[in-house]
């Protein structure tokens, strides 16, 4: 009889996109968020037989490992809360139905599903397909759970809303496209992630560690603000002489900007400025799962020397003296 193997696999996507909040999305693959169950199907060449068990093996990362939590191995047997898990839910001759959950506090990001086959002593594995795994609002296990829906669908979902521009005595409204679900967004939002420093000086760590959205929102934080070298997406100007690039007053969505900057390689978006910069985050935020709302504030201060004050100094007459760096704007 000849081994057993998986021909071809059904992600399901029409029904496991609603379930888990992802229809709007401009892709073909299977994208769910992580600690909420996910159907798939499974065909194999023949009918299993019994004494050959079925595990799963979920992988993400450049290097994979169980000791970093991105690499592992679970068996066909029950849904269990708090790590990864299948069950199979019906089968016929050539294929098997099966449901896997994720942990809640799983890395997010783009993951291969394959099958191990065991038979006796001999073990043999396949490749079943990709997968992306987001950040799950709906899931009280996740850290970035909201119980209101309204805030859910506002923060996570909407893709249109408000940045406050101006000053204090002159407060303006500008609507801002985040487009978080558009074409190819994703994909830029999680290279956004392997182009960041903390991946390139440590992959495998910094892969382990996307299971955090603490430390994904600082990464996000740095790498939209595009300096040294680090392949940041936008860079910022505030005079007045933007040549022949884009002044930042101009933008009024993240898709173009995020767009431009795959274009040209990844180098910096000339130019940004605050909310430009808020806005972009907010997409690369909502896009991965984490509720994001733009706050703008009128009254700011920049305290340079880490002493929890704004210095300013004069001379005896009174004349303002250009030492130190703190500002007020």
């Amino acid at each position: 009889m000849a081994d057993l193997m998986p021909t071809q696999l059904c992600w399901q996507i029409p029904t496991n996109s609603v379930a888990h909040h992802t229809s709007r999305f401009a892709s073909s693959n299977l994208i769910v968020r992580r600690g909420q169950p996910f159907d798939c199907t499974v065909y194999f060449n023949r009918t299993p037989q019994p004494g050959e068990s079925l595990s799963f093996i979920a992988e993400t990362g450049q290097s994979p490992s169980e000791a970093n939590h991105t690499r592992t191995t679970f068996a066909v047997s029950a849904l269990a809360g708090g790590c990864w898990s299948a069950v199979q839910v019906s089968r016929e001759s050539n294929y098997v139905n099966f449901t896997i959950s994720s942990p809640p506090v799983a890395p997010i990001g783009h993951y291969k599903l394959s099958l191990q086959v065991t038979c006796g002593n001999k073990v043999t594995s396949r490749l079943l397909g990709p997968f992306v795994l987001l950040f799950n609002p709906w899931c009280t296990g996740d850290p970035v759970h909201l119980a209101n829906e309204a805030e859910r669908q506002e923060y996570v979902l909407n893709e249109n809303g408000i940045i406050f521009v101006g000053n204090a005595q002159y407060i303006e409204a500008r609507g801002w496209y985040y487009g978080q679900f558009q074409q190819n967004i994703l994909n830029l939002c999680l290279l956004l992630l392997d182009l960041s420093l903390y991946h390139r000086q440590d992959p495998a760590g910094d892969t382990s560690r996307r299971g955090d959205p603490r430390y994904v929102g600082r990464v996000v934080s740095s790498m939209v603000n595009g300096n040294n070298n680090d392949n940041g997406v936008l860079e910022g100007k505030w005079n007045a002489d933007f040549a022949h690039h884009e002044n930042p007053s101009r933008w009024s969505g993240s898709t173009a900007i995020l767009q431009k900057w795959a274009q040209d390689k990844y180098r910096p978006v000339q130019y940004g400025q605050c909310w430009v910069f808020a806005g972009v985050a907010g997409t690369v935020l909502r896009c991965l799962g984490i509720p994001t709302r733009l706050v703008t504030n009128f009254n700011s201060a920049h305290d340079t020397n880490g002493n929890l004050s704004i210095d300013k100094y004069y001379d005896p007459t009174g004349k303002s003296l250009k030492i130190g760096e703190d500002s007020t704007w």
